[in-house]
């Protein structure tokens, strides 16, 4: 990666984005910002009519995930499952087809380990070498990845781990945790707390409501707290009063953490009654994939049922 940046970091002349808008705006808005001039941004968007008229101006875009990494070093896969992701990565307009040089595949989404390195494999034997995978799941707060304050966590290997970390650090300080497939593991876990988090602050921001108390007031979760309470609030405003994981990371990760537990004795009783949960919240017909559109949910169903325990409600058994 020839091109010089700045604090004695080396970049990459281009660097390409991959995947939805809807994950690959905030990577791209930080590049843009944080990379230094002369390098540039390519972009093959699942539906590029959709990308902002300044990203669409400020980014080459590219006609197919094969012309895309002709003309990049690093690409950022923002795939939401493994089907799509091998959809854009093989065959005669894959990535695979567009590798001439030394690139290197971020892999942002949350996807199988297995699958994950089994497809590492295939690439690097297809490309003869060429093409690297990086494990380094992008999904947090659109604010703390374009401002540079996201905490990556990355599976690669240490050369390849090297090489890019001047690209990943522009979203945030990295942790290389191992081979690829470990970043994948350790996030899935991640979203598995964040949304057991989550839920156990929606039944009882739900329960308290139907005894008349406002949460939000009771110390420790209000706006006037000690600095120890603050961490506490920190966890009530990124469950409920932000838009929370979608519905398909929340369900890709579980799906991980479930096949992860499955290899060996561990305790999934917590897991198995999220999982349980977050399926019936999904066919309860949620206007919008998130755990904030949840809570309103588990709130009405706290309602309907009167002073039954929320067990005992049917429409939220398995």
């Amino acid at each position: 990666m020839p091109a010089a940046g700045t604090d004695d970091a080396t970049y990459p002349r281009s660097i390409g984005v991959l995947g939805g808008l809807r994950h690959s705006e905030p990577v791209l808005r930080r590049l843009l910002h944080a990379l230094p001039g002369g390098i540039q941004v390519c972009v093959y968007l699942t539906d590029p009519k959709a990308m902002p008229a300044d990203l669409r101006a400020a980014v080459l875009v590219a006609a197919s995930p094969a012309d895309l990494a002709a003309r990049s070093q690093v690409v950022f896969a923002m795939q939401d499952d493994v089907a799509s992701l091998e959809s854009r990565v093989h065959g005669p307009s894959g990535v695979q087809a567009g590798v001439h040089s030394p690139t290197i595949l971020v892999i942002s989404s949350i996807l199988p380990p297995d699958s994950l390195r089994d497809l590492a494999l295939v690439l690097h034997t297809r490309t003869a070498g060429l093409l690297r995978i990086v494990d380094a799941p992008v999904l947090g707060p659109p604010g703390a990845i374009v401002t540079g304050r996201y905490s990556m966590i990355v599976g690669a290997a240490p050369s390849v781990y090297r090489s890019v970390r001047p690209v990943l650090e522009l979203i945030g300080p990295c942790t290389r945790i191992g081979g690829v497939g470990t970043a994948q593991i350790a996030k899935a876990c991640e979203q598995f707390v964040l949304a057991a988090t989550a839920l156990a602050a929606l039944e009882a921001i739900a329960i308290c409501q139907r005894a008349g108390i406002d949460l939000r007031k009771v110390p420790g979760w209000g706006a006037v707290a000690t600095e120890e309470d603050q961490r506490a609030m920190q966890i009530w405003s990124v469950a409920l009063e932000s838009a929370g994981p979608s519905s398909a990371n929340l369900q890709a990760a579980l799906e991980v953490v479930s096949s992860e537990a499955a290899r060996g004795p561990a305790t999934a009783a917590t897991l198995i009654r999220v999982g349980e949960l977050l399926t019936v919240l999904m066919n309860g017909g949620l206007g919008s994939p998130d755990l904030h559109a949840a809570g309103h949910h588990l709130i009405e169903l706290e309602h309907r049922r009167g002073d039954d325990h929320l067990e005992s409600d049917p429409t939220m058994q398995p």
